[in-house]
């Protein structure tokens, strides 16, 4: 009767603490899924960003070859001797 008095208490121990650890354990992997969503969205803005600063660099290379082109133009414009018009009209 001891001995069966003894399972029992220890067979409702085993189940409380089932029971509670397995409510933790629940609760951080919810936690734990909640956390690798974020993670993953974070992954997902910085690839967005980079790809944007990416962009953004190339607009800026362009821009700058493109003035590079001006000026280089207007100085040489600016270098040829003006046409002088004999008065002849």
């Amino acid at each position: 009767m001891l001995a069966a008095g003894a399972l029992a208490g220890a067979g409702v121990g085993a189940a409380i603490a089932s029971a509670w650890w397995g409510r933790k354990l629940r609760t951080a992997r919810a936690l734990i899924d909640q956390l690798q969503a974020s993670r993953r969205q974070i992954e997902e803005q910085v690839g967005q960003a980079r790809r944007q600063i990416e962009k953004l660099q190339m607009e800026m290379l362009e821009l700058r070859l493109t003035m590079e082109h001006m000026r280089r133009k207007t100085q040489f414009a600016a270098s040829r001797p003006l046409p002088i018009d004999s008065g002849d009209s």
